[in-house]
């Protein structure tokens, strides 16, 4: 595809559309979706199969190894919409990181590279978080996976099915809010999914 785009566009260069991929993006759906130790082995893949892809660049492995890492590690802890896109952030700067040493490694010292690259691999890193936010809905609804960010939806005391239990029977709201800030309590100290027993 990047060779087909410069082809095309003569003045876009082959490393600007290779760190404008968003190559975390996929570990990022893995990772909101599974437990840390796919979402690992599922970067790991991901940056074998990139650098297989991308034969004529081989410290693109780097960029992408970095970028998944960091993205499997990024979503570990979302409890919000808005923590997949700081997460991407995070993603972003790693990648920004790499693309610093891979052009140092490669002896490029121009600083047009460096402030060509450096912006594409951060924006790559955004990227990979809007397209994996994107992608979730699909994902929930077909597979009929109920992942983090559905639970934060379902645990919002702004829920329709809330509101007319605190307007039918308050008391049972505040009962049932109590008991699920007793359950969560109880399942953090145990190590279990305190945001799902929370919603259940």
């Amino acid at each position: 595809l990047s060779r087909a785009v410069q082809d095309t566009y003569p003045v876009v260069s082959a490393e600007f559309c290779i760190y404008a991929m968003p190559v975390s993006a996929g570990v990022m759906v893995v990772g909101l979706v599974l437990r840390a130790e796919p979402t690992v082995v599922m970067a790991l893949l991901n940056g074998l199969l990139m650098t297989l892809m991308a034969s004529d660049n081989k410290l693109f492995a780097v960029y992408v190894l970095v970028g998944t890492l960091t993205a499997a590690i990024a979503v570990r802890k979302i409890t919000a919409r808005s923590d997949v896109l700081r997460a991407g952030a995070w993603v972003g700067l790693a990648q920004a990181i790499a693309v610093i040493s891979v052009q140092l490694f490669d002896g490029d010292l121009s600083l047009s590279g460096f402030f060509i690259y450096v912006p594409i691999a951060f924006g790559s890193g955004i990227l990979s978080a809007a397209l994996a936010l994107s992608i979730m809905p699909i994902v929930e609804f077909v597979f009929r996976y109920t992942t983090e960010l559905k639970l934060l939806e379902l645990a919002n005391l702004n829920h329709p099915a809330l509101k007319e239990l605190l307007v039918e029977a308050p008391g049972s709201y505040h009962h049932s809010i109590m008991v699920g800030a007793l359950v969560e309590a109880a399942a953090e100290a145990i190590g279990a999914n305190s945001l799902l027993a929370r919603v259940m």
